[in-house]
């Protein structure tokens, strides 16, 4: 219950100063391309990877395989709408 507690605390606090910076920079451009940058390098990785560490090497193993897959899917669709954006 103890590990629930302090990954919510810490997902609730880094959910709540992305939301913070985003009312405060919201209107710049490049606020958006640091939240992207920051998005795509694995800093959530390594919170999750904490988190699954608790129950052993396979979760760690199952989570890793997964964060493959759903990156390169978020690649396609990332791909995807840049080349919609051009359509009317």
């Amino acid at each position: 219950m103890k590990n629930v507690l302090i990954d919510g605390v810490l997902g609730g606090i880094l959910i709540g100063i992305i939301s913070y910076l985003s009312s405060i920079f919201g209107n710049k451009p490049y606020f958006y391309k640091i939240l992207a940058f920051m998005w795509a390098v694995p800093l959530t990785f390594f919170f999750f990877i904490n988190m699954a560490s608790r129950d052993g090497k396979q979760p760690i193993a199952d989570f890793s395989k997964h964060a493959i897959l759903g990156s390169i899917l978020t690649l396609i669709i990332a791909y995807i709408t840049l080349n919609i954006m051009h359509l009317n």
